[in-house]
This record gives structure tokens, C-alpha cells and sequence, in this order.
């Protein structure tokens, strides 16, 4: 069992309204917005790093993206003391340090609400964030806002280094493809995106049943 998943599994009984899923521990419900913390493991001995994490789960991923994740300060600076001997205590800081940020991922469930997250990345060149932005405009019904991003992304994929242009090439010929020529059509590939991402990591323990998931 991983040092991070030891420590969540300590904590997740207090924070209520979350589950351990693999090494995250995720608030629930898991709608089209994956929140929660991770342990992530540093170079420095015996030491790992905090994040909160937020993930919108409307295109594919092969492992959780970390895009829009955060550290959290700990004892030493980003840096947490993990005591193999002593789980326990480091639980009770990890606990102390992550209760202040459980409410604010809480409200952040819905599209419109990752939307209001993400508002101060305006302007941000990266095209993970293009991507998703796009995506989130489409879920909203902004399909025109939707189409001009997804163009110019097409054109502007060059600019980027080839790894980059490998994780959202197909994405967004795909996107753009549907947009251009059924945009109706193309709600149903996204969410099947969101169902397999939701499998893919693990998250199914965290998700709604199907009468409660939330409407946008």
C-alpha cells in the first residue's frame, strides 16, 4: 500500500462526504469534475508534497491530471514529514493542513462552477487549458464561442512541442469535426468520455447515483 493511500485511509473516516479512491481522496459526488488530495511523492527523503486537486473528466486521460492542482504549505514550506513508523501523526497533520480546502473543492462540481475556478487563467496559452475551455464552453451551450476556440486550436497546433500536440491532437480534430458538422451529437462522446475516464481512475466509488447527478 502506497504511503499516500496509508495516510487518506487514516483520514478519510473524519472528513465526511469523501472516499478513497487508489491514492486520492476524493469528495464526493464525482459529477463531471473530479476533486480531492494526493501525497505526491518528493526527492527529498521521508518528505511528500500535498495537492489539492482538481480535474474536469471531459476528454480522455490516462492518469490524473494535475493541471489545475495546487500545494498545499506544510511543515516544511510545500513539504510534509512522513514518518513511516508513525502514520498516524503524519495523518493528524496532513488532516489539519487539507480541512480548510474541503469545502472550497465541495462547491466546485458542476462545468459553470470549474468555469468560475479557472476565470483567472484568461488568456493562458497552454492547451490543455485551451481544450478544456472549449469543452466547458460546449457544455454550457456556447457553441459558437466553442467552434471559434476549437479552429483556432487546429491552427495553432504546431506552435507546440510534439508531446503536447500527441495528448490533444485527437481530441480536438475529434471536437472540432462534431462541432462543425454535428454539434448535438458531440454532448454524447464527451460524457462517454467522462464515463470511461471515471472507470479508468478509479473514481466509480465516488460518483452519484444516476437519479442524483446534478444538472448543469
Amino acid at each position: 500500500m502506497s504511503r499516500s493511500r496509508r495516510i487518506f485511509k487514516l483520514i478519510q473516516p473524519q472528513v465526511p462526504g469523501t472516499v478513497l479512491c487508489g491514492d486520492h481522496l476524493i469528495i464526493t459526488p464525482t459529477t463531471d469534475i473530479a476533486r480531492g488530495f494526493f501525497l505526491d511523492t518528493t526527492s527529498r527523503k521521508d518528505h511528500m508534497m500535498l495537492v489539492r486537486t482538481v480535474m474536469p473528466l471531459h476528454r480522455p486521460f490516462a492518469h490524473f491530471s494535475f493541471n489545475y492542482s495546487q500545494s498545499i504549505v506544510g511543515d516544511c514550506g510545500a513539504l510534509f514529514h512522513i514518518d513511516k513508523q508513525d502514520y498516524g501523526a503524519a495523518a493528524a497533520v496532513v488532516l489539519q493542513k487539507l480541512g480548510p480546502h474541503v469545502e472550497p473543492l465541495r462547491k466546485i462540481q458542476t462545468t459553470r462552477d470549474f468555469m468560475g475556478h479557472v476565470a483567472w487563467m484568461s488568456g493562458n496559452r497552454m492547451l490543455p487549458f485551451r481544450t478544456d475551455l472549449g469543452i466547458n464552453h460546449y457544455m454550457l451551450g456556447n457553441i459558437q464561442e466553442a467552434l471559434a476556440i476549437f479552429r483556432q486550436l487546429h491552427i495553432d497546433l504546431d506552435e507546440y512541442s510534439p508531446a503536447t500536440q500527441q495528448n490533444c491532437r485527437t481530441v480536438i480534430q475529434q471536437v472540432l469535426y462534431f462541432l462543425e458538422n454535428d454539434p448535438v451529437g458531440l454532448r454524447a462522446v464527451i460524457e462517454s468520455w467522462r464515463d470511461e475516464n471515471i472507470e479508468k481512475l478509479g473514481l466509480s466509488a465516488s460518483v452519484a447515483a444516476p437519479a442524483l447527478r446534478l444538472v448543469r
